[in-house]
Formats: structure tokens, C-alpha cells, sequence
């Protein structure tokens, strides 16, 4: 019986010394507390354009990865997006800071700042941006691939 007990408290003690030992991984990957950051790749987007609640104006476009207009956004983990045309050197690149809380994201640009939602399912990102400056509002609806 006492070798039985030596070898639970043994095994108890062993047990205890590795677990105690064992480092927490206190690394986190920015990506996996903010989905949102990473290199996204902007596929279209859609524009309506509203005087009053009247509906002005729809336009849409599509962009190929071989367009000169065509944009990636970068979303880094320090709150600052880039945007970049790849296919363009003559693109004017534009930065800014951007917040997040819940599905709520809010981007500033120098004195510009534009309100809206996002979602992100798989690799699709689609975000929806609203402007307004009376009596005119702006609903832009943009989809994004992940890079």
C-alpha cells in the first residue's frame, strides 16, 4: 500500500512540475482578434446616390486583377489601411486609420471620415460605406477578396 501511494504522489509531483513549467502561448495572431486585417483585393462595388431619400443615380463596376484600376487595401493590426493598384504606377496610393467595433467600421482619410458595415464570410469581405451631406447621401456597397 505505501509503495502504491509513493507512486500516485510521485506521479502527482512529476505531473504538477511539468504542467507548472508548461508556457501559456501568450502570442496572438492580430488577424484572429481582427478579421479584418490583411491584404483584400477589391472585386466591384456599387454606388447609389439619393437627393432627399429620392433615388438620383446607380453605378457599379467590376474590377479584373489585370486593370489598371484595380485596388488592394491593406488592413494592418495597428489600425491603418493602405491602398495600392498594383497595375498603375501612376496610382495615387491612399492611408488613413480605421475602427472597428462589432461589425461597425469607421475610416478616416486626412479631414474625411466615412461610416459603415462590414462582413467577412470565408475569404469574402463585402463592406457597406455611408455618406451624406445634405441633402444628398451616398450608399457604396464594395466586395472584397482576400490576398
Amino acid at each position: 500500500m505505501k509503495s502504491i501511494t509513493k507512486i500516485i504522489l510521485a506521479a502527482s509531483v512529476i505531473a504538477f512540475f511539468l504542467l507548472s513549467n508548461c508556457k501559456k502561448d501568450t502570442t496572438t495572431n492580430s488577424s484572429n482578434n481582427n478579421p479584418i486585417v490583411g491584404k483584400w483585393g477589391f472585386i466591384n462595388y456599387r454606388t447609389l446616390s439619393y437627393n432627399n431619400g429620392t433615388l438620383l443615380d446607380s453605378t457599379s463596376h467590376t474590377f479584373l486583377t489585370t486593370d489598371t484600376d484595380y485596388v488592394e487595401v491593406t488592413f494592418n493590426a495597428n489600425n491603418t489601411y493602405l491602398d495600392n493598384s498594383p497595375n498603375s504606377s501612376t496610382y495615387a496610393h491612399n492611408s488613413g486609420t480605421y475602427s472597428i467595433n462589432n461589425n461597425k467600421i469607421t475610416l478616416i482619410q486626412g479631414p474625411d471620415t466615412s461610416n459603415g458595415t462590414y462582413a467577412i464570410s470565408g475569404n469574402n469581405m463585402t463592406m457597406t460605406i455611408t455618406d451624406a451631406s445634405a441633402p444628398y447621401t451616398w450608399i457604396t456597397t464594395e466586395n472584397f477578396v482576400r490576398k
